[in-house]
C-alpha cells in the first residue's frame, strides 16, 4: 500500500511525493475455543489454529499470556494451572497478527471440586447399606455411581455429614461405590469404597441335646462365605463357616446343670454381622441323691432322695406309668408314698 502526502495538491507531485507505508487487516478469532479437561487446579483449553501467521493471547483474572502458533497442525492445547478447585474461571482468547488483535472470544470453565471426606458405610442390613460422607460446600452436589448407575444427590442445606441409603440390594454382597463431587457440571476425580450387606440370618437355630454341663445346638449353613457368632452371657465365640454340607453344630460346655440360657447366632460376612436370631435352652439336670426306700408295708413302699433345689421337679416311673411330683416348698429329703 502507498500513502500520499496531504499537502502535496498536483497530480504528478502527489505521485512522486507518494511515500509506502503497510497496514494490516485484524485478524479472525479462533474457532471451537473450549475447555478440555478440568482438574482441581487446572484446566487445559483448546482452539483452532488459525494459520501459521497467527499466534494467540490468553487473558484472565487480570493476566495475559502470550502463546506462541504451533508449527505443527491441529488444534491448540494450553493448560492453565495454579487455580483453585471448584471455581469458575472467565478465559478470553485472541489472535494476533502483527501486534494487531483480534475482537477476542470468551468461555467460562470451572476447576473440578475436591472430593468428599470420610465417605464411608455407617449401616449394612440384608437389602441395603448406608453411606456418609462430608459436605463440601453449599455449591458442591454429588454423583454416586456402583454397578453401572448413577445418581445424583443434591447439595443439603444443612451443615454436618451427608447420608445416602442405597436399597434394593442383595443380602452378604459386596459392592463397590464410587462419589463424585459436582460443581458446574464437572466431576471431582472420584473416590471409592466397598462394601457388603449385611448376610442372612441362619435358619433351624435349635438344640439338639443337652447334658448337665453343655448344650449343643444346631442350625442351617448359609453359604460358603458366612460363617457365624454364638453370643450367650456376655462372651462371643467365632465359628468359622464349614467345607461340608449339611446343618452346622456346636457344644457349648462348661456351663451349670439345670440352668437355663440365651443364645443370640449371627451370620457374618466380611465382618457385618445378620440381625440374629435367639433362642432359650437348658442344660440336663442332675439325678436326685439318695435315691432309696425308706418304709416298706403290705401295700406301700416309701421312697426319700434329696430335693435338688426349688425350680427342680421330680417323675417317678414305674411298671409304664408316670407321676408329677412337684418341688417342695421346705428343706430337707423328700418322701413319695
Amino acid at each position: 500500500m502507498s500513502c500520499l502526502n496531504p499537502e502535496e495538491n498536483g497530480d504528478e507531485k502527489k505521485i512522486q511525493s507518494a511515500v509506502p507505508c503497510l497496514a494490516h487487516t485484524t485478524p479472525p478469532n479462533a474457532d471451537s475455543f473450549r475447555p478440555v479437561e478440568h482438574h482441581e487446579n487446572s484446566i487445559t483449553l483448546q482452539w483452532n489454529k488459525v494459520n501459521n501467521n497467527v499466534s494467540f493471547v490468553l487473558q484472565f483474572n487480570g493476566t495475559e499470556t502470550n502463546i506462541s502458533v504451533p508449527d505443527e497442525d491441529g488444534p491448540v492445547t494450553h493448560t492453565v494451572s495454579s487455580l483453585t478447585a471448584g471455581t469458575e474461571y472467565t478465559f478470553t482468547l485472541y489472535s494476533v497478527f502483527e501486534n494487531v488483535r483480534s475482537s477476542g472470544v470468551s468461555i467460562t470453565a470451572a476447576t473440578a471440586p475436591p472430593n468428599a471426606d470420610s465417605f464411608r458405610p455407617v449401616e449394612h442390613h440384608e437389602n441395603s447399606i448406608t453411606l456418609q460422607w462430608n459436605k463440601v460446600n453449599n455449591n458442591i452436589s454429588f454423583v454416586l455411581q456402583f454397578n453401572g448407575t448413577e445418581t445424583d444427590i443434591s447439595a443439603p442445606d444443612e451443615d454436618g455429614p451427608v447420608t445416602h441409603t442405597v436399597s434394593s440390594l442383595t443380602a452378604g454382597t459386596q459392592y463397590t461405590f464410587t462419589l463424585y463431587s459436582v460443581f458446574e457440571n464437572v466431576r471431582s476425580s472420584g473416590v471409592s469404597i466397598t462394601a457388603v450387606t449385611a448376610p442372612q440370618n441362619s435358619e433351624g437355630l435349635i438344640s439338639s441335646g443337652q447334658t448337665e454341663n453343655s448344650i449343643t445346638l444346631q442350625w442351617n449353613k448359609v453359604n460358603k462365605n458366612v460363617s457365624f457368632a454364638l453370643q450367650f452371657n456376655g462372651t462371643e465365640t467365632n465359628i468359622s463357616v464349614p467345607d461340608e454340607d449339611g446343618p452346622v453344630t456346636h457344644t457349648v460346655s462348661s456351663l451349670t446343670a439345670g440352668t437355663e440360657y440365651t443364645f443370640t447366632l449371627y451370620s457374618v460376612f466380611e465382618n457385618v454381622r445378620s440381625s440374629g436370631v435367639s433362642i432359650t435352652a437348658a442344660t440336663g439336670l442332675p439325678n436326685a441323691d439318695s435315691f432309696r426306700p425308706v418304709e416298706h408295708h403290705e401295700n406301700s413302699i416309701t421312697l426319700q432322695w434329696n430335693k435338688v433345689n426349688n425350680n427342680i421337679s421330680f417323675v417317678l416311673h414305674f411298671n409304664g406309668t408316670e407321676t408329677d411330683i412337684s418341688a417342695p416348698d421346705e428343706d430337707g429329703p423328700h418322701c413319695k408314698i
